[in-house]
C-alpha cells in the first residue's frame, strides 16, 4: 500500500481550498484578484495612458495610469450593478461622445458560487480526518462540481462583459483576471484530490483483503497442527 496516496489527497485538498478563498475574497477586498477585467488605453490630445476597470465578486475597482496613478473600489455587494455608477461604469475616453456602460446585476448574481464551492471543498477537507475515505471522495467531487460551475458563471461573465464594452469602442480588451484562474486551478487538484484518495480506498481495500484471505487459510492449517 502507498503511503504517498493519502496525504497527497489531503494537501490537495486543502490547497484547492486556499484557492477558492482568495477568489472568493476577490476585488475589491483584495485587488490584485479579480474575475474579469477591462483595459482601456488612452491617446487623446489631453492625455495617455490606461484606464483598467477590475470586476470581482463583492464590487469593482477602478485603475487610471497616466502621470499618476488613481485607483477607486467599491464594496457593492451580492448581484452588484455598475452600470449607473459614474465611479466604476466603463466610458470610451478616446471618443468625443460620452458613451459609457457597465455590467449587470444579472450578470454578477451567480459569482458567490465561488464562496459555496470553498466551503464544500474545506468540508471535505476536514472529512479526510474524520470519516471514511469513501464520504471525502463524495464530498469533494460535489465540490468540484460546484466549482466547474463557478468557471461556467466566470466564462458567461466574461463573454458579457466583453461584448457589452465591444459595442461602445474597439479600442479596450475583456480578460479573465487572477480569481478565474485560481478557480480553474482549485477544480484540476480537487479532482486531482479526489482521485489520489479513491486509490487509497482501493488500496484498503485490496489489503484487507489479502489479509482475510490469509488469516483463512491459516486458522484450517493451525488445527491441522495441533
Amino acid at each position: 500500500m502507498s503511503p504517498i496516496h493519502r496525504p497527497a489527497g489531503i494537501f490537495l485538498l486543502f490547497s484547492a481550498f486556499v484557492l477558492l478563498l482568495v477568489a472568493s475574497v476577490s476585488t475589491p477586498f483584495f485587488q490584485p484578484v479579480d474575475i474579469v477585467h477591462t483595459t482601456q488605453s488612452i491617446n487623446t490630445n489631453s492625455e495617455r495612458g490606461t484606464e483598467e476597470v477590475r470586476y470581482g465578486i463583492w464590487g469593482a475597482c477602478r485603475t487610471a495610469t497616466g502621470s499618476s496613478t488613481i485607483t477607486v473600489c467599491q464594496h457593492l455587494g451580492h448581484g452588484y450593478s455598475t452600470t449607473n455608477n459614474p465611479l466604476l461604469a466603463f466610458f470610451d475616453l478616446n471618443s468625443e461622445d460620452t458613451k459609457f456602460t457597465g455590467v449587470n446585476s444579472s450578470w454578477t448574481k451567480g459569482l458567490p458560487v465561488h464562496v459555496v464551492a470553498a466551503i464544500i471543498v474545506f468540508i471535505s477537507f476536514v472529512c479526510s480526518f474524520l470519516t471514511k475515505p469513501l464520504i471525502t471522495i463524495l464530498v469533494a467531487g460535489i465540490g468540484a462540481v460546484v466549482t466547474l460551475i463557478a468557471i461556467a458563471i466566470d466564462i458567461a461573465f466574461n463573454i458579457l462583459t466583453r461584448h457589452a464594452v465591444d459595442e461602445i469602442t474597439n479600442s479596450a480588451s475583456t480578460s479573465f483576471g487572477p480569481g478565474f484562474w485560481l478557480t480553474l486551478v482549485a477544480f484540476v487538484i480537487t479532482i486531482g484530490g479526489s482521485v489520489l484518495l479513491f486509490l487509497h480506498r482501493r488500496e484498503d481495500d485490496a489489503w484487507d483483503s489479502e489479509a482475510f484471505s490469509l488469516d483463512f487459510i491459516k486458522k484450517p492449517l493451525s488445527r491441522f497442527k495441533n
